[in-house]
């Protein structure tokens, strides 16, 4: 099973049109694998979902150190193989998280929407955390999908497809090469 970790508040105005990205991602990725769910984190709590947003279960998450851990118990129960993580930003409990899949085997495909990103990135303390734990990073992950056509990000190879009709850019649920 291919677990899609987002950090996403799908509840929020500006996530509705990201969610209908994800659902779409989701179907295309359910084609090429047998079972796919996908989460979000609507503060206070982490919703795991399958289809078209048919909610499977829900815990309480009211910090992201919560969220890591809720997404590490989903992981464990249900047997998942590999995840599919939408990059928003680096902090310590992602670190953990994907030091919890090196551990236990877990394939992982690392998706970042636009590179270079500093430019989007916060200014202060959120900036200087996030450059960081992504000197880390290339660690713990498998490969990288991405819109930008970099053919290696943080010394890792990406995988890029131009958008063809139907398909959707980013989607990349093969870890080998």
């Amino acid at each position: 099973m291919l677990l899609y970790i987002t950090f996403v508040d799908f509840r929020a105005f500006f996530a509705q049109g990201v969610h209908r990205k994800i659902q779409g991602q989701v179907k295309a990725m359910e084609r090429q694998l047998d079972k796919v769910y996908y989460m979000g984190w609507s503060y206070p709590k982490a919703v795991l979902m399958k289809d078209e947003g048919q909610i499977v279960e829900i815990e309480p998450a009211v910090t992201t150190k919560d969220y890591i851990e809720v997404i590490k118990d989903w992981i464990k129960k249900y047997d998942v193989e590999q995840t599919y993580i939408r990059y928003s930003k680096t902090s310590k409990w992602l670190i953990d998280l994907l030091i919890y899949q090196k551990v236990n085997e877990i394939k992982t495909v690392l998706e970042i929407t636009s590179y270079p990103y500093d430019i989007e990135a916060a200014e202060g303390i959120i900036k200087l955390e996030n450059n960081c734990f992504n000197i880390e990073l290339n660690k713990y992950f498998n490969k990288i999908a991405t819109y930008s056509s970099h053919q290696k990000i943080m010394g890792i190879a990406t995988k890029f497809k131009k958008p063809s009709p139907g398909k959707h850019r980013g989607v990349e649920t093969s870890v080998s090469s």
